[in-house]
């Protein structure tokens, strides 16, 4: 199923997830995610077209508060490659960046699905390393 907004589970842990839970509409009535953000779903096809890292990039923007130059340091990539990026964003597929009340949907929509075509273990933290911790061992 080419669909990202079908068939995935999602754990939440930590402070804010039921505010983040409760604005995505999950409950145990409707437990599947569906997106009211039909411009991800775009984002999505054309990363998958044209081998583009714009859902990336929106995801890194997200996480760190829209700043620039955070999202340049996390991804490793010059300011103007990034700074295009967002403008494409914004343009070609009229993504909101502008407005924070949308911020939440977005990076949920975004964090489904990187999860879909990169895996769980994007979300790694950088400096850990590249092994899945077993019992009585460390990584």
């Amino acid at each position: 199923n080419d669909d990202p907004w079908e068939y995935i589970w999602i754990e939440f842990d930590g402070f804010q997830a039921k505010t983040a839970v409760d604005k995505s509409g999950l409950s145990m009535d409707s437990p599947v995610y569906r997106s009211q953000a039909p411009e991800l779903r775009e984002l999505a096809a054309h990363d998958r077209k044209k081998e583009t890292q714009y859902c990336e990039t929106l995801y890194t923007y997200l996480i760190c508060s829209c700043s620039l130059k955070k999202t340049c340091d996390m991804l490793f990539t010059h300011r103007n490659t990034i700074l295009y990026r967002i403008k494409r964003i914004r343009e070609d597929f009229g993504i909101p960046l502008d407005d924070p009340a949308s911020h939440t949907e977005l990076l949920i929509g975004t964090s489904l699905i990187l999860l879909k075509t990169k895996g769980p273990f994007f979300f790694r933290p950088v400096d850990t390393p590249n092994c899945i911790p077993m019992p009585d061992t460390e990584c």
